[in-house]
């Protein structure tokens, strides 16, 4: 519930900061529209008028929709933590490249606007322009000037970023690497997700040792160690805080501290009874299974390990 609350609130204030800063560009600020220098005096002409009122209306209608849009997706969270964030993920890559593209479109045809029209310095036909426009180096959207030795520019949408120079080599470099980088996280970060949810709980026992697997991380112990074996309805009424894992209102799995309990390793199903709760001298272990009659099994063999244990010492 906490984490669907998140999200619909990170929602809402990524698509409002977005608008404002990328909504108000059409209006005439530092001799600029829509990231293009134009003389005043030509603001008001219908092709100008025309293309500001489109970019308005089209990013108005993507910007709500995009809206509706993450808050459809934030209720995912009460199913799978995995299917929401990939879900969320796709939805937040999306909306970022789909407001840049309304934009980079208005402005690369605002440009054209201008050249047809002589607004301006032409570097492709005025041969006596010795300067280019600087518009020239920003007409697809982005900066290209490979004569600029910049790394960084200031961005023209956004006086509070920067952006690359992808008319240098070391830019283009560069931006490949971001973006093969972002994407190979994004796809270990949903994999991940994935298999925290979907890989089951699995507890294997021999003569000698007890190991725990999980989709995310596993326990191995020897049986001198352990302590204590009970079957429990529910967890011990006491806080839990998880320090690595995951909790969401399906399951909780990794490693978490309860306030009575210490330290502790979480492989629950919160809906899902009985829990054995098996005491080691390092930590505290909760696991059950969703399969039926799984649980008990694990407990009747954890058991006997104690059992067997105690019959060789004597």
């Amino acid at each position: 519930m906490i984490l669907v609350g998140i999200m619909l609130v990170t929602d809402l204030i990524m698509v409002a900061i977005v608008a404002a800063v990328y909504g108000g560009k059409t209006k005439y600020q530092s001799g600029m529209i829509l990231g293009i220098h134009l003389p005043k005096e030509v603001i008001s002409q219908p092709e100008v008028v025309e293309l500001t009122q489109k970019y308005k209306r089209n990013s108005r209608y993507f910007y709500i929709l995009n809206l509706m849009l993450g808050c459809v997706v934030c209720p995912l969270g009460f199913w799978y933590t995995s299917i929401l964030m990939i879900v969320w993920s796709i939805w937040f890559f999306e909306f970022i490249f789909g407001s840049m593209k309304i934009l980079y479109s208005a402005h690369r045809k605002l440009y054209e606007i201008k050249i047809k029209n002589g607004w301006g310095q032409n570097p492709a036909g005025l041969a006596e322009a010795s300067v280019p426009d600087e518009d020239y180096y920003w007409r697809k959207g982005w900066y290209e000037n490979p004569e600029d030795p910049h790394f960084w520019v200031q961005d023209r949408y956004s006086s509070t970023n920067y952006s690359l120079n992808i008319g240098r080599k070391c830019g283009k470099i560069f931006l490949a690497v971001i973006t093969i980088g972002t994407l190979s996280l994004f796809i270990w970060m949903c994999v991940m997700f994935v298999r925290m949810d979907f890989t089951p709980v699995r507890l294997k026992i021999d003569a000698e040792h007890v190991k725990i697997t999980s989709g995310y991380t596993g326990a191995e112990f020897d049986k001198d160690e352990i302590e204590e074996i009970k079957l429990i309805e529910k967890l011990p009424d006491e806080k839990f805080v998880r320090t690595n894992g995951s909790a969401d209102g399906n399951q909780w799995l990794g490693k978490f501290r309860g306030s009575k309990s210490g330290a502790c390793r979480m492989y629950v199903w919160l809906k899902e009874t009985p829990i054995i709760e098996i005491k080691t001298d390092k930590y505290t272990i909760f696991i059950n299974s969703k399969e039926d009659g799984q649980t008990e099994k694990w407990r009747s063999e954890t058991s006997s390990i104690i059992t067997y244990s105690l019959l060789e010492e004597l």
